[in-house]
């Protein structure tokens, strides 16, 4: 298991000019924090790494020079970041402005329309990615037979959540500088002084997790199954599939929206909907016989400086999810799990920093997973679509998971994730079947997507 893909891609690094910008920005917080530093952890010392995947469809080609142009903006953009280790043991690595960059990867060859989706998939699967070495993004270029351009960003999601992600490739691509700039590197008293404060942490972070164990109410027993529970499809034999099956697809945005609208619902409970309907239909385990379902929520604060700040919220629903029920019932979940959400960073990342790899290996497969998760990006910004002149058909935005065996996911019983991004026709969305024994091939995933999205009149068309 590869632990450190900086040194595998050393080889590939471009030398950087020092950053300039044309007008004052903020500084980025100085040390890597909260969920970037779990995403890290994960990656160092257990071989998990989450990219984070852009994806441009372009049915006119703005030309390789309009490529270029976009990767050197990159090369500054707020997502060009390095995670840099610490001098003294226990303190945070530190951000720093890199001094290098992956190169613009562009297959010569172009692509057949039918395996663009293919290309997309490799892309985010096989990627160079090195956040420890400053090379914590991949822009890569393709043609397909038909003269359409396909454009790749992975980014490490240890350098960003979605929203400021998707912010700072903006800026990048309407040639505007980063939001926040790095701060001038660290010193050993720095370090030294990170380090006494990370202690005096996680010593608080044990006290509150202990407080909350002992107070903790008895687990209330398993519901009982509702008398209206709909009978999944029937599960193929077991196939250990190296990767998530994905898949991407569009829906007509008016049609959506009149949707959610006719069952009292929003865009974003719609959505809810059909990931954890798609979770049921799919024979995904559940422990508790509820349908657990993770929702991302912006958990930014105004001013906020840090780089990553994924959070979400969990709900759990007791019975079957269909168009005869509604929306209401989502809704009313959501809103009390918001309600209900702790603002406070989640301290278990500082006691993990101390925590040997061995004992993270064991500790981190028994924590479970929800059955399905859902994040709407909201509206693809206005910058976001255009590269030179040309403005994309459609633009994607998903997370990706690597390093995660099967054994691995089937434990944690993560069952199917999806991301919708909001464009003004139609809405884009990317769903990912995490656990091996419910989604096992292309072709079988799609057959549940659809009966799923056919259930409530929602037309719609795969990449």
């Amino acid at each position: 298991m590869t632990t450190h893909p900086e040194e595998e891609a050393a080889d590939m690094a471009e030398h950087l000019e020092p950053a300039e910008h044309s007008e004052p920005v903020d500084c980025l917080e100085r040390r890597v924090s909260g969920s970037a530093e779990s995403y890290l952890l994960a990656q160092r010392h257990l071989g998990f790494e989450v990219p984070m995947q852009i994806g441009w469809v372009f049915t006119s080609d703005p030309g390789m020079d309009a490529v270029r142009a976009f990767h050197d903006r990159v090369t500054r953009s707020g997502v060009a970041l390095a995670a840099v280790s610490p001098r003294v043991p226990v303190a945070r690595h530190r951000w720093q402005r890199p001094t290098t960059a992956s190169p613009l990867h562009d297959d010569p060859a172009p692509v057949s329309d039918d395996a663009t989706m293919d290309w997309f998939n490799t892309h985010q699967r096989c990627g160079p990615l090195a956040p420890t070495a400053g090379r914590a993004w991949h822009l890569a270029t393709t043609r397909t037979d038909s003269g359409r351009r396909l454009l790749s960003l992975i980014t490490s999601h240890v350098v960003g959540d979605g929203i400021r992600t998707t912010d700072e490739v903006a800026r990048a691509m309407a040639g505007a500088p980063p939001r926040h700039v790095v701060a001038d590197g660290g010193s050993w008293r720095d370090d030294l002084a990170d380090a006494a404060g990370q202690l005096g942490a996680a010593a608080g972070a044990a006290r509150s997790l202990l407080a909350a164990a002992f107070s903790a109410k008895n687990p209330r027993p398993n519901p009982t199954p509702n008398a209206r529970t709909r009978p999944v499809t029937p599960r193929p034999a077991p196939v250990d599939t190296p990767d998530p099956i994905e898949v991407i697809l569009t829906v007509d945005r008016a049609r959506w929206e009149d949707c959610a609208a006719a069952h009292a619902g929003t865009s974003n409970s719609l959505l809810c909907a059909v990931m954890a309907g798609l979770a049921q239909r799919a024979g995904v385990p559940t422990r508790s016989g509820h349908t657990s379902l993770g929702i991302s929520v912006d958990g930014r604060v105004p001013n906020d400086r840090r780089v990553n700040v994924a959070v979400g919220v969990t709900i759990r629903i007791p019975g079957p999810i269909d168009p005869q029920s509604g929306l209401g019932e989502i809704r009313a979940l959501t809103k009390h799990a918001l309600a209900q959400r702790d603002s406070a960073d989640d301290p278990t990342h500082t006691l993990a920093r101390l925590v040997p790899p061995v004992v993270l290996k064991r500790i981190v497969p028994m924590i479970p997973g929800p059955q399905a998760s859902a994040s709407n990006l909201g509206p693809v910004p206005p910058p976001l679509m255009t590269l030179g002149d040309v403005t994309a058909a459609d633009v994607v935005f998903r997370a990706g998971s690597r390093g995660q065996s099967p054994a691995f996911r089937r434990r944690t019983g993560l069952g199917v994730s999806g991301w919708v991004a909001i464009h003004p026709g139609h809405i884009t969305l990317a769903v990912a079947g995490m656990h091996p024994d419910c989604f096992t091939s292309t072709d079988q995933m799609r057959g549940l997507v659809s009966a799923e999205l056919d259930r409530w009149g929602l037309a719609h068309t795969y990449w």
